[in-house]
């Protein structure tokens, strides 16, 4: 057996803050076990020993990584087994689920007791990582606001009467046939974010086995996240599943909406996240030609060269401000493995893989 891995992350760097969207992912969960403890290198480790361990002995793998380190494990689910091990770092304090009650698993006795000034070195280091992240926030927060100046120039050029026809176009394409009565339910997620690495994503991972994927091709505020979202709700209220991935930088927003039942998707194709169709199943939806007024670009050139100009200005300052948080959790992480006893390891994966 081939385990097929699905990646995504439950968490962004956003312009509201850290934004969390673990919740809807474990819904079809009996068993959570939430692993615990000063250091998540250690629960990365764990996570991926467990992952090398499970790996082609499920049909599937669902592959949590971290927006502090998008290369690093922070969960994995295992649908056939309806079982979810997380790291604490991406459990909300509330989980409003009843279908199951969180297991914690905590690291704690694996580490040694750490010198006083490893402590307060520590202690500094957690405080400015934490501060770092703010200042991204902050410059993300205000980036943002620029951000809806630049949709604005397209939203006061659109044919608000041909995007609902256009919508109603798109769906017909993806979702032909209702497929229950009942309704079907909605796994939130994002594809994407801001790191220290800048903007990073899994849409090629994530759509990779899919038979159509839609490129939807446009400007700020040419109707890109409001066809996804119609779209979404529309398979929903049809019986299907939908995974929805939400912009990192702007929750509010939609930059994808995978309908597993029909092998299809449609996504967000601009930057930061610009692909073009490479085989047969792709096909390119552009709102702009349909949708925007012919030459809205050309008019207002100056002014969106100048919004544009002062909008990455401050996305890179963000970026800027997570490299060095990434880099005081590195001092963190470095200070404090120094005390682990990894021989303890065996016993918690054991633990983990009980059925």
């Amino acid at each position: 057996m081939t385990s097929q891995i699905l990646p995504y992350y439950v968490t962004a760097n956003s312009s509201s803050g850290l934004y969390n969207l673990l919740e809807t992912n474990l819904h079809d969960c009996q068993t959570v076990y939430v692993l615990t403890g000063p250091s998540t290198v250690l629960h990365e480790e764990i996570l991926s020993r467990f992952q090398e361990e499970v790996l082609d002995t499920v049909p599937e793998l669902e592959c949590i990584y971290s927006s502090t380190h998008p290369d690093k494990l922070n969960g994995i689910l295992i649908p056939s087994m309806k079982k979810a091990v997380l790291s604490e770092n991406i459990v909300p304090k509330q989980l409003n689920n009843s279908s199951y009650k969180p297991e914690t698993i905590d690291t704690s006795s694996i580490f040694q007791p750490i010198s006083d000034s490893d402590k307060t070195y520590c202690k500094k280091c957690s405080e400015l990582e934490s501060a770092s992240y703010e200042n991204a926030y902050k410059n993300f927060e205000k980036a943002i606001k620029i951000h809806d100046e630049w949709e604005a120039v397209y939203i006061s050029n659109m044919n608000f009467e041909a995007a609902e026809d256009y919508t109603k176009e798109i769906i017909s394409m993806m979702i032909p046939l209702p497929l229950s009565k009942s309704e079907g339910y909605i796994k939130h997620r994002f594809f994407g974010g801001a790191t220290y690495k800048g903007s990073v994503d899994f849409v090629q991972e994530i759509t990779k086995n899919l038979s159509k994927r839609y490129f939807i091709k446009g400007r700020p505020g040419s109707g890109k996240s409001t066809i996804m979202k119609k779209i979404a709700a529309f398979g929903e209220q049809n019986g299907y599943n939908v995974e929805v991935y939400h912009c990192g930088f702007d929750p509010k927003s939609l930059d994808m909406v995978v309908i597993p039942a029909l092998k299809c998707c449609i996504f967000d194709s601009t930057a930061p996240h610009e692909y073009f169709p490479d085989s047969e199943r792709d096909e390119i939806v552009d709102v702009y030609a349909k949708l925007i007024t012919a030459g809205t670009d050309e008019k207002y050139q100056a002014q969106l060269k100048d919004i544009t100009s002062r909008y990455n200005a401050l996305v890179q300052e963000g970026i800027i401000h997570l490299s060095k948080a990434k880099d005081y959790g590195d001092d963190f992480e470095n200070t404090y493995m120094r005390y682990a006893d990894k021989t303890k390891l065996p016993e918690i994966l054991e633990k983990l893989k009980q059925q």
